[in-house]
């Protein structure tokens, strides 16, 4: 009984995109952690303030779309409930997403700085850029030719890259390493920086095979290859756990003081877990896991510095 209850509050907040939104912010953290970065914590709430607002907009407006002729015929199929939640409320929602792109823009704007002169505000084009490479990976439904969701291994990739990339940009902005746009380039050609990048954006995408399990059989049906689709469950499941140790290997080189290889081990001991267990639903463990992850590091290296 409690474990369904759990399941089903679970469920709740990943349709609602809180889950997904929190997956966002966690990166963000984490990817301030693994760098070394050290922001200021009113900094790294601001860029808080602008990545969380920015994935709940991407994420709902994935959902329902701009326009009502935009909805991918799949989603329906794929997470009936969560479109009986949406859809309904679709009107609302876009208006809600309008909001939260305002905040987020605003947030990230603060993390500007004015005297680069103009291109010191670059952080603020941030949530509107996350939202049309939403637009331009699955916006609208499929046609003739397939969509960036669409193509095999692009389809997690793309993911993979824009959560980290993201993640990466706003944790620069609130450390002051990116006044401008080219500062923030030349701040990731760092080899710690650009090790934890990559690291992140392999866990991203590794996260983002493990979710195409819950979707596999409507994604046959309607031309999406994932990987699950194309090599079935038990070899997706084998590269999403050599991907995720792929990436907290290339964490463990980046971080000079073993919390690279921590996070590295909590990643595996929660990909076998999910091997191990086989969840019906596993999406809302899946971006529940790097919360948890992301706050026990920042718990124990807070700890550490008290010490």
């Amino acid at each position: 009984m409690t474990a369904s209850v759990s399941q089903g509050l679970l469920a709740r907040l990943g349709d609602s995109a809180l889950l997904p939104s929190a997956y966002v912010g966690a990166a963000v953290c984490l990817f301030a952690m693994l760098a070394e970065l050290d922001p200021a914590p009113a900094r790294i709430g601001t860029a808080l303030a602008c990545a969380v607002p920015t994935a709940l907009a991407s994420y709902l407006l994935d959902r329902v779309k701009w326009r009502d002729a935009w909805l991918d015929p799949a989603d329906p199929e794929a997470h009936p409930d969560r479109h009986a939640l949406l859809w309904p409320r679709r009107r609302s929602i876009r208006l809600g997403c309008a909001a939260a792109l305002v905040v987020a823009t605003l947030s990230a704007a603060t993390l500007g700085d004015p005297e680069a002169g103009i291109l010191g505000w670059w952080p603020a084009t941030i949530p509107a850029g996350s939202v049309f490479g939403a637009w331009l990976y699955a916006g609208r439904p499929r046609r003739n030719r397939p969509r960036p969701k669409d193509r095999l291994i692009l389809k997690n990739a793309a993911v993979g890259i824009a959560v980290a990339s993201l993640a990466a940009a706003l944790a620069l902005a609130a450390a002051e390493r990116a006044a401008t746009p080219w500062a923030a380039l030349l701040a990731m050609t760092d080899p710690a920086v650009a090790l934890v990048t990559a690291s992140l954006a392999l866990r991203v995408a590794a996260d983002a095979i493990w979710c195409d399990l819950d979707d596999a059989d409507v994604d046959r049906r309607f031309g999406t290859a994932s990987v699950p689709a194309r090599l079935g469950p038990s070899k997706a499941r084998t590269i999403c756990l050599a991907t995720t140790a792929l990436g907290g290997g290339l964490a463990a080189i980046a971080t000079s003081d073993g919390r690279g290889l921590l996070w590295a081990a909590a990643a595996m001991i929660g990909g076998a877990w999910l091997a191990f267990r086989r969840p019906t639903r596993v999406r809302d463990p899946i971006e529940l896991r790097l919360v948890v992850e992301t706050s026990g590091l920042a718990l124990l290296l807070a700890f550490v510095h008290r010490v």
